[in-house]
């Protein structure tokens, strides 16, 4: 009896994900050649196609494999089509095509791997001390890629034909560099050097590392061009250097992060549990914020800080240097202040002149400036702080469709674009003060455009149409004829967090910042709302109080507080004693002008104030030299005195009156209270207030949102305090809080038609 003939099927696969730049084809063609199938894998713009032909049974079997890859790789949808068998022979590797725009499919730069660095460690193998190994899963993507898909031909090193042993390395399909695009040696890669201020040649190759790390324990600022652009490096045990970095980069207080060689050696100077062991070797290689131990690190790394941002080695030239300095090292942005980080040769030598006393450079080109993206726990998860290298250009699952730009906020500023069924967040670009930040904002811009096929239809931007970015929004609407949407800045804040937690309505919102558009003439900053399908209501906002001086007020905390005193006693408020120290008596008089008349004191609701005014009133932070300064120094004194009880309050016809509050803390003061616990009190308020006012509400859901919910002790408050009076809880993780997930929030906002807000009824 003649067997009857199996038939032979094929079947297209198309994939979109984290599946280009990760080894994703190398691995697709080894599961199909161990199946017995016959076909190809293809990049492609926005996807990866496959196409196998063979037995049914082992069709299946490699359908379930190849959802099982392992990371980096990640699979978020595929696309399946039966076709008729055409009669290939082999399986093979296609040549990419149909560059241009398409969901993104390549992943982040990722932190060299265990093995590329055991590799490079041994003295046996080629690559030994070579700074730039990578392989198939790990170094530069982003950084250096030019367009989709993602191939050698395609990005920087492009610049560097592959010798012999490593196109023979790239040929192998058992070598785990097989069809690896990143791949090089000392004989075909970038060429290390350290060079003067001026560009005089100092060392080259491994020589150049000795001496700059011999220059590093000499108490010298190094510029190093790193991953994403420039950072500047300095002994992280030396005082003086790390006070003259910081006097030569005008960056006062604010901390800087370290980086070390291993996890035993970070344990050395944070605490160290599962979670920060996870977020410290993860791929993404980012900075991550943990409670600090020891004194070996300089007090001036994070003056007044408990904490201590701490990271492990992003590249092999970072650990080499790190191995031969054998001690922790600062890492800062390689910037002058209030411009993004440089991220060529030229560039640094002219914008770190004056910072830095030598710069440890390459020539492998940066295509895409890329920051240290910033992590913190908050009850055991992680939340992003600043989103940048080793998390962009990954996609983010978005309901809406496609077509729409989000320009973003001022400061921290990001950019966004929908492309239905997921959206894409540009790196960080920083305060849009200066020409060249916006600049930076420009080309994030038409970067994120360039995955549309078409301009946008809708472009989104803040309703403070006098911010940077919605300027050039509004300049980008009219060129692509496309409709300008502004939306408020509190909104775009809330629905930052329920997209990414894919939150449905109905649900209340606290959005507290520092300062916002969002309805009057007021500085808005506390504000609650109800967000339904019928649109968003306002049902609660912190009572008014003023800012004398208006934006200064952000600088200085003493004015701050004298607002607060002065809507809680009028005029004599100019006499309390915190006030005649922090002010002249000619400074008093002018000021209580200005707020009898009402001349530049604008009206505020901002949380991010109300912290800033009582932690001058405690005594904790008398000024400000950054953003948030006072505000995380009352956070750190609260910390200290844990299981303190709320102070009073009101709520009333939707005003969160502050003023009881207020009233505690000055008898608290008067008494002799510690700081401490009267700064752990506020904290519980503030949650108790988020209870208060979504039990006047009745929905089941709420979302937290806005820079004030970056605060560990007051996410922690306040979702403990709603849990327990039965509310399900979302708050900023993968999107950050502050005006960094703007962007994000902006396209969710606009998609629901949430543009602006009703006022009341008010209980």
């Amino acid at each position: 009896m003649i067997p009857t003939p199996v038939p032979i099927q094929r079947i297209r696969f198309d994939i979109t994900g984290v599946v280009q730049g990760v080894g994703f084809r190398p691995s697709v063609a080894r599961l199909a050649q161990g199946q017995g199938l016959h076909g190809f894998v293809q990049n492609q713009a926005g996807v990866v196609r496959i196409e196998v032909e063979g037995h049914a049974d082992a069709l299946r079997a490699f359908e379930t494999a190849l959802q099982q890859l392992p990371p980096p790789c990640r699979i978020d949808h595929i696309e399946q089509l039966t076709l008729p068998p055409e009669g290939d022979r082999r399986f093979r590797i296609e040549d990419s095509t149909n560059p241009g725009a398409g969901i993104p499919t390549l992943l982040p730069d990722t932190v060299t791997c265990p093995e590329c660095l055991a590799e490079m460690r041994d003295p046996l193998n080629r690559r030994y001390r070579y700074p730039f190994i990578s392989c198939a899963v790990c170094g530069p993507r982003y950084s250096i890629s030019e367009a989709q898909p993602f191939d050698r031909a395609r990005t920087a090193l492009g610049d560097f034909p592959m010798c012999d042993a490593c196109a023979a390395e790239y040929r192998n399909s058992t070598d785990r560099r097989f069809h690896a695009q990143t791949i090089t040696c000392p004989t075909c890669g970038p060429t290390l050097s350290l060079v003067t201020m001026t560009g005089k040649l100092l060392a080259n190759r491994d020589k150049a590392i000795e001496t700059a790390a011999a220059r590093l324990r000499n108490g010298e600022i190094v510029g190093l061009k790193g991953l994403g652009g420039f950072q500047l490096l300095v002994d992280a045990s030396n005082s003086d250097a790390v006070q003259r970095l910081r006097l030569r980069k005008r960056r006062p207080a604010k901390p800087l992060a370290v980086m070390v060689g291993s996890l035993d050696e970070a344990s050395l100077h944070v605490a160290l549990d599962s979670g920060a062991h996870t977020l410290l070797t993860d791929r993404a290689g980012a900075i991550v914020l943990l409670k600090r131990c020891g004194d070996a690190i300089a007090a001036e790394v994070a003056p007044g800080s408990p904490m201590l941002g701490v990271m492990l080695p992003s590249s092999g030239l970072h650990a080499l240097l790190l191995d031969a300095c054998e001690t922790p090292l600062v890492v800062t942005s390689g910037n002058a202040s209030g411009q993004p980080i440089a991220i060529d040769n030229e560039e640094a030598a002219r914008d770190l002149a004056g910072i830095a006393d030598c710069l440890l450079v390459h020539d492998r080109r940066i295509t895409h400036r890329l920051d240290d993206s910033v992590v913190q726990l908050i009850a055991g998860k992680p939340q992003m702080l600043r989103r940048a290298r080793g998390h962009v250009p990954l996609t983010m699952p978005f309901a809406g469709p496609r077509g729409m730009l989000a320009c973003g906020a001022h400061q921290k500023n990001t950019v966004a674009v929908s492309l239905g069924g997921v959206a894409v967040m540009s790196q960080y670009n920083g305060d849009l003060d200066s020409v060249a930040a916006r600049e930076q904002h420009g080309t994030a811009s038409r970067e994120l455009i360039g995955l549309l096929d078409a301009p946008p239809a809708r472009v989104i931007v803040d309703a403070n149409l006098d911010y940077a970015s919605a300027m050039a929004g509004e300049a980008l609407a009219a060129t692509a004829n496309a409709e300008l949407v502004p939306v408020w800045h509190h909104l775009a804040h809330l629905h930052a967090t329920a997209s990414e937690h894919g939150v449905a309505l109905p649900f209340t919102g606290f959005a507290w910042d520092g300062s916002g558009i969002g309805g009057g003439n007021v500085v808005r900053g506390g504000e609650c709302f109800a967000l339904d399908t019928n649109g968003a209501r306002r049902v609660a906002s912190l009572r008014q109080f003023p800012l004398p001086g208006g934006d200064r007020a952000a600088e200085e905390p003493r004015r701050a507080a004298l607002g607060l005193l002065f809507a809680l006693e009028g005029a004599a408020a100019l006499e309390h004693p915190a006030i005649i120290a922090a002010f002249t008596r000619a400074e008093r008089a002018a000021l209580l002008t200005m707020l009898q008349g009402g001349v530049r004191c604008p009206a505020s609701t901002s949380i991010g104030r109300l912290f800033d005014g009582v932690a001058f009133l405690l005594g904790v932070a008398r000024e400000c030299s950054f953003e948030g300064e006072a505000a995380m120094q009352l956070q750190f004194a609260a910390e200290a005195a844990m299981g303190a009880e709320p102070l009073p309050f009101g709520l009333a016809r939707g005003e969160l009156d502050w003023r009881p509050l207020l009233q505690a803390l000055l008898e608290g003061i008067e008494c002799g209270d510690a700081p401490a616990t009267l700064a752990a009190r506020f904290h519980a308020t503030l949650a108790a207030m988020t209870v208060r006012v979504a039990q006047s509400q009745g929905l089941e859901r709420v979302v937290l949102g806005g820079g004030c919910f970056q605060n560990r002790l007051l996410v922690e408050l306040a979702d403990q305090a709603l849990r327990s009076a039965g509310f399900s809880v979302f708050w900023p993780q993968e999107v950050p809080a502050n005006d960094g997930g703007l962007s994000f929030g902006q396209l969710a906002a606009a998609h629901m038609g949430h543009l602006v807000a009703d006022e009341g009824p008010y209980d």
